[in-house]
C-alpha cells in the first residue's frame, strides 16, 4: 500500500469517472481497471510507494513503477 502523498489529490468519484472513459477507449472491461485502481492506490492518484528494493518508487492510481514512467514517458492526467 501506498506510504505518501504527492501533488493534488482529486476525488474517487473523479478518478472513477477517467478510469472508466479511458477502459472504453481502450477495450479494457471497466470493471478490471477499477478494480487494479482499487487494488493498487485505493484511487488515490497522488500516491507513491515506500522505496522497492532498487530504490524505485510505484506512483498514481495504478502504481507504475518510476523506471517504467521516465522510460515511456508517463506522467498523470
Amino acid at each position: 500500500m501506498p506510504s505518501r502523498s504527492v501533488g493534488t489529490k482529486q476525488s474517487i468519484e473523479y478518478i472513477k469517472k477517467l478510469i472508466v472513459e479511458e477502459a472504453r477507449r481502450q477495450g479494457v472491461p471497466e470493471y478490471l481497471a477499477l478494480a487494479v485502481a482499487a487494488q493498487e492506490s485505493g484511487f488515490n492518484n497522488v500516491a507513491v510507494s515506500k522505496k522497492n528494493k532498487d530504490g524505485s518508487r510505484d506512483h498514481g492510481v495504478f502504481q507504475l513503477n518510476d523506471r517504467y514512467h521516465k522510460l515511456k514517458n508517463v506522467y498523470n492526467p
